[in-house]
């Protein structure tokens, strides 16, 4: 480094941060020159680092004024569930212009609220020989009268082919159909008709899947 020598002329020295002093008028510092200084702003101990380095905050959005305090604040208030926090907290870029809402709360709300309040179970069916089994039960686990809407998806043996369970206008004898009880989806498939053959007797083989969707 160059220092001003006596005779007012700058001169090379040796010197470095460790021969600086510090004033530190704020008494912000332990250290009493520069060196040690920029140690203790890089340290991780309690009260230095990110403790001792202030920040403006202009827009008045924390109440701490320094670094460390104010990660905290922030850290704080996305796991919060308090009213205007957590999820209020966190925006969202939507760039296919789907949602109104600009933050995650908002938007978890849009959405259930255009779901109409539903929620939804899909359950597999499970092995179905359908070409020698006329029927199967799975257990629902939900209300019956809080049951809104049943679709049922069956899936071939190549398991190429899904087709609606009640799609099926192919020619009949008997009624296709499905209902709900206390504990059990009932699905009952037609005699002669479009699942009634070898392409949906595999076994050890999911049949397909039922979505039902109900409130809470």
């Amino acid at each position: 480094m160059y220092v001003r020598t006596s005779t007012a002329t700058w001169a090379s020295s040796t010197a470095n941060a460790v021969a600086v002093a510090l004033l530190d008028s704020g008494a912000n510092y332990t250290a009493t020159e520069v060196e040690a200084a920029f140690a203790e702003l890089a340290s991780t101990s309690n009260g230095e680092g990110a403790s001792i380095i202030g920040f403006e905050d202009a827009a008045a959005q924390f109440a701490a004024t320094d670094v460390e305090a104010a990660v905290v604040e922030i850290r704080t208030d996305l796991v919060s569930t308090s009213n205007g926090k957590g999820a209020s907290d966190i925006g969202i870029e939507d760039s296919a212009g789907d949602i109104t809402a600009t933050n995650v709360e908002a938007a978890l709300a849009e959405i259930v609220a255009r779901a109409g309040g539903l929620n939804t179970k899909v359950l597999d069916i499970g092995d179905w020989d359908m070409d020698a089994d006329v029927s199967v039960s799975v257990a629902h686990g939900i209300t019956q009268t809080k049951i809104r809407s049943i679709s049922v998806i069956i899936r071939a043996d190549n398991n190429i082919t899904h087709a609606d369970f009640m799609g099926d206008t192919s020619t009949q004898t008997t009624e296709q159909y499905m209902q709900a009880s206390a504990t059990d989806i009932l699905l009952v498939r037609a005699t002669g008709g479009r699942f009634d053959n070898t392409a949906h007797d595999s076994t050890s083989f999911n049949r397909g899947w039922i979505t039902i969707q109900y409130i809470d």
